[in-house]
């Protein structure tokens, strides 16, 4: 059974593990990637979670993009970095923050001019992680955002296994909602010894997020504005 949580004014739905992965899900072997924790969602049906990925290729090229990064390659990349920055950097682990959000409430971006895709990205990446994460959006600045997550029709490759578990995620919330959904990813690479520390700031910042969503919903109205967008009933009462 889903829960509910408080974060700071507001009340978040947690989903466990066990609501997401179905018995067909799970591999015997120890995975590449893994959903790390719950996953939040909110008022309007808009989710996150973070996956680890256990194994990752030298940054930036791992997750199939040579737009990570610029284009640069991995030892111009190397030579840009600080010192801060640096156990961010060579690393033994990567974590992804993924926020999903359906179709209907996706529109309501799309339709303002003075909203759009800027303001998703505001909401998603200033002042949540600590710049020293070095942190990397999927779908950098200038490229489109996914609006179909499977493999061959994103502007940005995802590697099979970690496309999978993703959209394993994200069928939950379709199958719930009714309706598609689009997904946002963003990448950190660390060394071992910051897992507790790196675990901690991205949990923390998915709640963040997820709660940003439900302010700016209700700071523009959407619900009376835009009664195609779905609320999610468990936060609502509907």
């Amino acid at each position: 059974m889903s829960d509910i949580v408080p974060y700071k004014d507001t009340k978040l739905e947690r989903m466990a593990y066990t609501e997401i992965m179905r018995p067909s899900d799970l591999k015997l072997s120890i995975p590449r990637f893994y959903l790390h924790g719950p996953v939040h969602v909110g008022e309007f049906n808009q989710a996150g979670f973070v996956i680890v990925d256990r194994t990752p290729q030298p940054k930036p090229r791992w997750i199939g993009s040579d737009f990570i990064g610029g284009g640069m390659s991995e030892r111009e990349l190397e030579g840009t970095i600080t010192d801060e920055e640096r156990p961010y950097y060579k690393a033994d682990l990567a974590a992804l923050r993924f926020f999903a959000l359906g179709r209907d409430l996706m529109g309501v971006f799309a339709k303002d001019k003075y909203l759009g895709m800027p303001m998703l990205r505001k909401i998603c990446e200033e002042g949540v992680v600590p710049r020293e994460f070095d942190e990397e959006p999927i779908f950098p600045q200038g490229r489109d955002m996914n609006l179909n997550y499977s493999g061959s029709n994103t502007p940005t490759m995802l590697t099979p296994e970690l496309d999978m578990l993703a959209n394993i995620v994200v069928r939950q919330l379709e199958e719930r909602s009714g309706h598609g959904y689009a997904v946002y990813p963003y990448v950190t690479y660390f060394q071992t010894q910051m897992y507790p520390h790196v675990m901690h700031t991205l949990e923390t910042s998915v709640q963040e997020v997820v709660a940003r969503f439900d302010e700016f919903a209700r700071r523009f109205n959407v619900k009376q504005a835009h009664p195609e967008v779905k609320t999610n009933p468990l936060l609502t009462g509907a």
